[in-house]
């Protein structure tokens, strides 16, 4: 079975903040602030703790683009989880 890596980064981040995306295409946008981005070079991006979520399942998005906004859960330090 092949491995495949995984990298988690946790930023505290001010809510609010934009985010901005990488080249891909959006395959996942909704419940509970999480967005889900299949980039153009076969790399996954998953995003957690949206405020706001600015993109539509199958949307193409490019490189700086805005996917949404930093939010925070449990009413915890804003922050997002980008995997």
């Amino acid at each position: 079975m092949r491995k495949i890596p995984l990298i988690l980064l946790f930023l505290v981040i001010a809510a609010g903040f934009p985010l901005p995306a990488s080249d891909g295409v959006v395959i996942y946008s909704g419940f509970n602030g999480i967005g889900s981005v299949f980039g153009a070079k076969g790399f996954f991006y998953y995003y957690t703790h949206l405020q706001r979520i600015e993109t539509r399942v199958l949307w193409r998005v490019n490189r700086g683009d805005i996917i949404g906004t930093v939010g925070n859960a449990q009413g915890k330090t804003p922050h997002w989880r980008f995997v």
